[in-house]
């Protein structure tokens, strides 16, 4: 077992790394208030460190205080893309690079779901990308695909 793989622990239902606050950085992705979030911003004083971070799924603003020499959770996060095959009933139906499908995704509210939904009724070729941490899937941009 490697030592990142010792320092891994479990926190509820998913896969964190202990990391001391001291060493984290703007634009890490940690543990807030038990959501993945985005640190965006972060200041110092009397040894404690206060953090403000965007949940990657809601973008709902979190903020956290704790002792530079506490813990905080990183999350492992993942970035996948996936071929658009069809949207029915609100959900995306989705090719993975395996050649499964991949049916449990909503398509999400809002202007980015309206946008994904226009260029597949236009018949083109469209790529979602996903993120995924703490057990949590959400889609976070899309793009015409390229070559075909």
């Amino acid at each position: 077992m490697s030592d990142n793989e010792e320092n891994t622990v479990y926190s509820g239902t998913y896969l964190v790394n202990p990391v001391p606050a001291s060493s984290v950085g703007k634009n890490w992705f940690v543990a807030l208030k038990g959501f993945p979030c985005r640190i965006i911003d972060m200041s110092t004083y009397d040894s404690k460190i206060h953090f403000v971070g965007i949940d990657i799924f809601t973008s709902k603003k979190y903020e956290e205080i704790c002792p530079d020499n506490h813990n905080l959770d990183v999350p492992d996060v993942n970035r996948t893309d996936y071929s658009l095959l069809d949207i029915k009933e609100g959900f995306l139906n989705l090719l993975t690079s395996k050649g499964e499908t991949k049916n449990n995704l909503k398509l999400p509210e809002g202007e980015i779901g309206d946008q994904i939904k226009q260029m597949f009724d236009e018949g083109k070729d469209v790529v979602i990308s996903v993120l995924s941490a703490m057990g949590l899937e959400g889609v976070v941009a899309f793009k015409e695909a390229v070559g075909k």
